[in-house]
Formats: structure tokens, sequence, C-alpha cells
């Protein structure tokens, strides 16, 4: 079973996967890659990629990722029936960083950014989206508190849009909390 945490940036998703890695040891964790690839390709934060290179490129880089949860391409991955795994975001979380940041002229890049996302979705079984104004904004060099909205509302937008019936919403307001919350959903799933 594949579960993607989703939500914008600064919701505390990679912080409450990473207490659940610490209870749950049991389970396959996939983490997000922009804080890998963006010093990897020697810049300081995505919106440098995005500003040189425009939001096509870096979430086309950012969309090759999912290739590893693909039972057909990969079998790294190949989960049995018990396995578990959390993915830190979705393409969903993809698509919602381009429609906000993309410029006029990469609107030509749409139709194949929606065709790789449709393909690796379905491989995402649940979804459990975690919402913005629980905890103060922290920025850093990789988000900025004046996307966080606006990427926050073109998710729940394709939420929508994808028909995506499978999303339980994190309601707690702690990280332990959460992290609970998180594994009492999935427990549910899996009974």
């Amino acid at each position: 079973m594949r579960i993607a945490f989703i939500g914008s940036h600064g919701t505390g998703k990679t912080t409450t996967i990473k207490k659940i890695q610490s209870l749950r040891k049991d389970w396959i964790y996939l983490t997000e890659s922009t804080r890998h690839i963006v010093p990897l390709l020697g810049f300081n934060n995505a919106y440098e990629i995005v500003e040189k290179y425009g939001i096509a490129f870096y979430e086309g880089i950012i969309m090759g990722q999912w290739c590893i949860i693909d039972h057909n391409y990969n079998s790294f991955y190949d989960l049995s029936d018990d396995d578990i795994m959390i993915i830190d975001r979705s393409p969903l979380d993809n698509l919602a960083y381009y429609y906000i940041l993309r410029e006029k002229f990469e609107h030509k890049h749409e139709f194949l950014l929606k065709k790789i996302a449709d393909y690796y979705l379905t491989f995402i079984d649940y979804y459990i989206f975690f919402p913005i104004g629980i905890f103060d904004f922290e920025p850093d060099q990789m988000q900025k508190k004046s996307k966080q909205k606006e990427h926050n509302d073109s998710l729940l937008r394709l939420i929508k849009d994808y028909h995506i019936n499978n999303i339980y919403c994190i309601n707690e307001k702690t990280i332990n909390c959460r992290a609970l919350e998180a594994i009492e959903i999935v427990k549910k799933l899996t009974t």
C-alpha cells in the first residue's frame, strides 16, 4: 500500500514522516527529492532553478522521482500485500507548483506534465492531506510564505479535478499527535 502525504510546504509533512519513521521502522519511506536535487544542481533553492530554467523543467525533474513507485518499471519497491510505503508528496503536489509558478511560455508543457502525473498517480492508494495554517510558517531557502496558500489552493483544485476520494485530512496540532493520527489512519486502511 502506497500512501502519499500531500500539502503545501511548511505544513509539517516531512517532520511528521520522520516522527512516524522513528515509531514504525517496519514501513518503507520515500522522501521528497527537492532538498537533495537543488544542491546537487548547484543552487541554493528551487526558486533559483525555476527563475533560470522555468517551473516545467524543474517539476519535470522532480516528477522523475516517481518512477521508483512504478512496479512496471522498477522492482526495487515491489511491495508485498503487507508492505506499507509512506511517500512525502505526490505528483499532485508537483502539478500544483507548476500551475502557480508557470510563465506564459510554459503552458505548452502542461500536456506532458499532466500525462506523467496521471500515470504515476495510479500507483498511489491513499492520500493524507496536511492543511496550511496549523503551524507558524518557518521560511528557509527552500520555502516562500507567499506561495504557501497559492500552492494549497492549487492542490485542493487538483484533488477536486482528479476526483481524489481516497483522502484523509490530518487534524492534530502537534507533530507527535499528527504522527499518531497518521499511524491510526494507516492502521484503519490496512485492516
